[in-house]
């Protein structure tokens, strides 16, 4: 459990180091990341847009929370994340994650965190 947590954070690092969260892009697929942060938030049950990760949906949560999720989950070994989301309208932030971490693989983080 300590290393599903663990990617998770690994998530909001690789989105702070990189800024992801500050282009077009990445606002169009997870949202805006400026939206107010509650932590009573309505979620819906099993909704297909986001990934399972942390118990509670916690990726309906915040934007970023949605990104760090994703990541979490393109991050952990063995998932088969691409056969599970295969039909989720959620494999498109997966995309997105494989993507950019690939493309940013040997970049220099644009932050030191």
């Amino acid at each position: 459990e300590i290393m599903m947590y663990l990617r998770h954070e690994a998530g909001h690092a690789f989105n702070y180091a990189y800024e992801l969260y500050r282009t077009e892009v990445w606002r169009d697929i997870f949202g805006p990341f400026r939206r107010a942060y509650r932590e009573d938030y309505r979620f819906v049950p099993f909704s297909r847009k986001f990934v399972r990760h942390i118990a509670g949906w916690y990726a309906q949560k915040h934007p970023d929370e949605d990104f760090a999720e994703t990541f979490a989950v393109w991050l952990t070994p063995g998932s088969r994340w691409r056969e599970k989301y295969a039909t989720w309208p959620a494999m498109a932030k997966l995309d997105y994650v494989d993507r950019v971490a690939n493309e940013l693989a040997d970049a220099a983080p644009k932050r030191r965190l």
